[in-house]
């Protein structure tokens, strides 16, 4: 049990103790039943909510050690060039996924030094697809050759560069792009970007675990980028959720109302919020295209395996930004044309990221679908 709850349950106890000692004085020996009792209806209430409602936390450990080290530019990236492992289990200890990631060094000499995972290598084709995004398109929770580059290069007999990270948002996917593949030749690069409406909550501060990379500002019809993300964005109500539920003992006051601020965060989110996120697109589509490449979305929308507020955002205005990308070559290509979402079996049980069955049928669509030679 936890310290902090520990801490509640002995201060309860005191308070009684205290109002029984003080019984000759009424109104402070009440005042301190009421507080015992209060303390106690929290406690019941709490250990009910830990016991049917809240959803079990994932222990995760990491093997030779955590593939995650801090960054400048991006907030974070991945270590020296290994092989690392990823257990994560239920509370019981049941295994999840016990999956290898194979951490390459960066040999394109251009930009953030930004070691990536193993893709899929051929010497049949003169092009190569460079993958960008998140978890999602890493792969986590898979082996290397189940991740969807590696899956999708075998496919389409071309070689694949698996450049996401983790966690990372359009912010670090715009910044990760600008940084080593704006000035370059892209005649024979395809940039495929899986992408979901919660990529633009993480380039708005919405979540603390990712709140040390860019923050890219609008001015005028350009994007400047003013530093961290903390220094500029960040979930309002959020120590608030942290007083009020007693320095975080009580859970179900600290999800609760941390999902009720995620949710207002989401709600009132700016013109100018959208239009950053939607200029970082823009640019990265105008930039790829000038370079001879080309952009292709692969669009999971408000896919969500926890709850996260994504389904707050306007749809109707991320359409808008993905149909002024037309002009640009860019194609959107919605998930859910290819695979049915409500399917467990295309997800890792609970754990809800793509599954290899998942990714397999996505990426054969993909080297179906994808004219490589245009």
């Amino acid at each position: 049990m936890e310290k902090k709850i520990l801490a509640v349950i002995a201060l309860t106890v005191f308070l009684f103790f205290l109002a029984f000692a003080l019984k000759n004085r009424k109104l402070l020996s009440n005042i301190l039943l009421g507080l015992a009792a209060m303390l106690v209806t929290l406690l019941v209430v709490e250990f009910t909510y830990r016991l049917f409602f809240k959803k079990k936390e994932l222990v995760s450990s990491w093997t030779p050690h955590n593939i995650f080290e801090p960054e400048t530019a991006l907030g974070y990236t991945y270590g020296k060039p290994s092989v690392y492992t990823q257990l994560k289990r239920l509370p019981n200890g049941d295994t999840i996924y016990n999956a290898a990631y194979t951490i390459l060094d960066d040999t394109i000499n251009s930009g953030i030094h930004f070691n990536f995972r193993k893709g899929y290598k051929t010497n049949n084709s003169q092009k190569e697809v460079v993958f960008v995004g998140c978890s999602l398109t890493f792969g986590q929770g898979l082996n290397d050759n189940q991740s969807l580059p590696y899956i999708y290069g075998a496919a389409a007999d071309i070689s694949t560069v698996n450049m996401a990270g983790i966690g990372y948002g359009i912010h670090q996917v715009y910044q990760l792009f600008s940084s080593k593949f704006s000035s370059l030749d892209n005649h024979n690069r395809i940039f495929i970007y899986p992408f979901f409406y919660d990529h633009l909550l993480r380039a708005n501060g919405i979540y603390e675990w990712n709140n040390a990379g860019p923050f890219f500002d609008l001015r005028h019809d350009s994007l400047v980028n003013k530093g961290p993300l903390y220094k500029f964005k960040q979930l309002k109500g959020d120590k608030l959720a942290f007083y009020l539920s007693c320095f975080g003992s009580f859970k179900v006051l600290k999800d609760n109302l941390h999902k009720v601020a995620y949710r207002a965060a989401v709600q009132n989110m700016s013109e100018a919020d959208y239009q950053r996120c939607f200029l970082m697109l823009q640019q990265m589509a105008k930039k790829i295209t000038a370079s001879g490449g080309r952009l292709i979305i692969v669009n999971w929308a408000d896919y969500n395996w926890f709850y996260k507020p994504v389904s707050d955002l306007s749809k109707s205005k991320i359409d808008k930004a993905f149909n002024s990308l037309k002009p640009y070559g860019v194609q959107v290509i919605p998930v859910a044309s290819i695979i049915d979402m409500k399917d467990p079996k295309n997800f890792i049980p609970a754990d809800g990221h793509p599954s290899a069955a998942a990714n397999n049928v996505i990426a054969n669509w993909l080297a179906e679908h994808i004219t490589l030679n245009r």
